[in-house]
């Protein structure tokens, strides 16, 4: 059986706080939370800073995003915020 899942930004609880009003969801087997002002949260394992690879996935999570149109302020020039957390 398969257990249920958790975001992990939902799990804790001041993070839970921090992203609340936000859209979560998992790209590339990785937790996201996207806030309403487009402030980007990625839960990335300590692993891949250890291979020195953290940052290769973070910029390819937030081209993806990009690419499908979550990130709508990208395209007009604008900064988005991102925070990571391992």
């Amino acid at each position: 059986m398969y257990g249920k899942t958790t975001n992990f930004f939902k799990s804790i609880h001041d993070l839970k706080i921090l992203t609340k009003g936000s859209s979560y969801f998992t790209v590339m087997g990785h937790d996201i939370a996207l806030t309403k002002n487009q402030n980007l949260f990625i839960k990335v394992p300590e692993a891949s800073y250890k291979t020195g690879t953290a940052k290769e996935l973070i910029d390819n999570i937030i081209g993806y995003l990009v690419v499908e149109g979550f990130l709508p302020k990208t395209k007009l020039n604008k900064k988005v915020s991102v925070w990571v957390y391992n």
